[in-house]
């Protein structure tokens, strides 16, 4: 269901998108603010995510498990 909203979302946004695209400069302005809100919320959920996944390899290392190069470096 989350899956739903978020695309719900993101087509209301790119709607504005185009939208501001076509010259309606309230709904560029709108679409650029939401962009500066949400870009740094997305960067910052990124980073924990790799940093998880980080820790998790560097914990299986330490118990002994074998990780392969490819899973260290799909980041």
């Amino acid at each position: 269901m989350l899956l739903l909203r978020v695309d719900g979302i993101e087509a209301a946004y790119l709607a504005l998108c185009r939208k501001g695209l076509k010259g309606h400069k309230a709904s560029l302005l709108e679409a650029i603010r939401i962009m500066l809100e949400v870009g740094p919320a997305v960067q910052a959920k990124e980073e924990e995510q790799r940093n998880e996944r980080q820790e998790m390899l560097e914990m299986l290392k330490r118990i002994g498990v074998e990780v392969s190069e490819d899973s260290e470096q799909s980041d």
